[in-house]
């Protein structure tokens, strides 16, 4: 057996194992690249660890360094609340507030997975109340999250822009960025009208019998409660100058968010520790590097020419955005959309393109969208997340299964959209 199919393997194992098992598939991919490169091949150990991405690693560090600060100090729940008061308990605005809600959160650096946490259980317990469509919220709340994935100061965006940017390829991140919020934003909108937005417009603007407040949800309540005080306004101008570094000054967003957060720390913001141990996804980080560990393996040993060559010889010009829309967004559906799917699928966009023709930004941008679109799954985090918040009047079996639904059917709604827009 050749190296390059036995590096194929390796990788089709890992991403295998991360759909059925709970393992950290990042470290058992540095497990398969030490066997197939030191053992097997007989490589140094610096040629094996080559692919270990560094600036990566760092980035990811210091975005989710900095938020995490944000987080345990209470400065993205007082978000949250201001949003819910500035809604005023309009039911048909309340899942739009937490689209919007969503998305900004997730843009300014803490990214689906956090954000996502944080507004499950108010969103959920407020469609109890107001007797909205939970899986119309659900929706929103994820979406919302998900519309904001490729931003560049995002972990997700952060690691598509990395991967990228080490194929030698020009900086797409606004292109990335735009392409997923448009696809997200129009797919929300098609969820709101289908599962009930327009009847919850129709009864606060168009009835005499409006619906109900979301005043006495507990956990409204408890959001719109809270106060700014020195810590959070320190936090929100140390997030603002993070954002004008990495935007405006193009300092490296890693190294401005470890510098920042380290200021905030000893300006007595946040537990340091609490951070560094409840905040900051290390399981995540070790997942990325390692798949990105073999990924690199397999670009030395010929494994990626022949996956890019499998996936060539089933795809023309014409329906590549499908292909590469499809197949992450299935495998994401199972498996983990940063940890797994983007640095095993985005080295492979520029080999596709050659092989098979068409446009690199709409390749990249098919590949990023597949990865998130789904994550409505309940067998993703995401969906696992709005599952555990659901209150005991929603009946969570349905939900359940409208969510595993909805999450495979966008594999190909995303798929279709890829391919008819990019």
């Amino acid at each position: 057996m050749s190296l390059a199919l036995m590096s194929l393997i390796a990788l089709l194992i890992v991403i295998l194992i991360s759909c059925v098992l709970p393992y950290n598939v990042g470290l058992l991919a540095i497990a398969f690249s030490f066997i197939v490169g030191i053992l097997v091949a007989g490589m140094k150990v610096s040629a094996v660890l080559a692919g270990f991405p560094v600036g990566l690693f760092i980035i990811l560090l210091g975005v989710t360094y900095l938020f995490g600060i944000a987080q345990e100090n209470g400065t993205l729940d007082r978000l949250c609340g201001t949003c819910i008061k500035l809604v005023n308990g309009k039911a048909s605005l309340v899942p739009i507030a937490f689209f919007l809600l969503g998305f900004v959160l997730s843009a300014i650096g803490p990214g689906p997975i956090p954000v996502v946490a944080l507004l499950a259980p108010p969103a959920m317990g407020i469609a109890s109340k107001l007797k909205i469509n939970p899986f119309l919220m659900a929706i929103l709340v994820i979406n919302g999250a998900n519309a904001a994935s490729m931003s560049p100061i995002t972990p997700s965006g952060a690691i598509a822009v990395g991967l990228i940017a080490k194929l030698g390829m020009p900086d797409i991140s606004f292109e990335l960025f735009r392409n997923s919020a448009v696809a997200n934003a129009a797919i929300n909108v098609v969820a709101y009208i289908l599962f009930g937005g327009l009847t919850l417009l129709k009864n606060d603007f168009f009835s005499k019998n409006n619906a109900a407040k979301a005043d006495g949800n507990p956990e409204a309540e408890a959001l719109k409660a809270l106060t700014y005080q020195k810590q959070h306004f320190l936090t929100l101008i140390g997030i603002g100058l993070m954002l004008f570094g990495a935007l405006v000054l193009k300092f490296d967003v890693g190294l401005t968010g470890i510098f920042i957060g380290t200021i905030l720390i000893l300006l007595g913001c946040a537990d340091e520790k609490k951070v560094l141990q409840n905040c900051i996804p290390w399981g995540a980080l070790l997942m990325v590097c390692g798949v990105s560990v073999l990924v690199g393996l397999m670009s030395q040993t010929g494994g990626m020419d022949m996956f890019i060559g499998m996936i060539a010889s089933i795809s023309t010009p014409h329906s590549l955005p499908f292909v590469a829309t499809l197949i992450p967004g299935l495998i994401s559906a199972y498996s983990s959309s940063v940890g797994v799917v983007l640095p095993a699928f985005l080295p492979m966009v520029p080999g596709l393109v050659e092989q098979v023709g068409g446009d690199l930004v709409s390749i990249f941008s098919g590949v990023c969208m597949g990865s998130f679109i789904v994550d409505a799954s309940p067998l993703s985090t995401l969906g696992a997340l709005i599952i555990g918040a659901a209150t005991p009047e929603m009946d969570k079996r349905k939900l359940f299964n409208q969510l595993l639904a909805w999450g495979l059917t966008m594999a190909f709604v995303g798929a279709a959209a890829a391919w008819l827009l990019f």
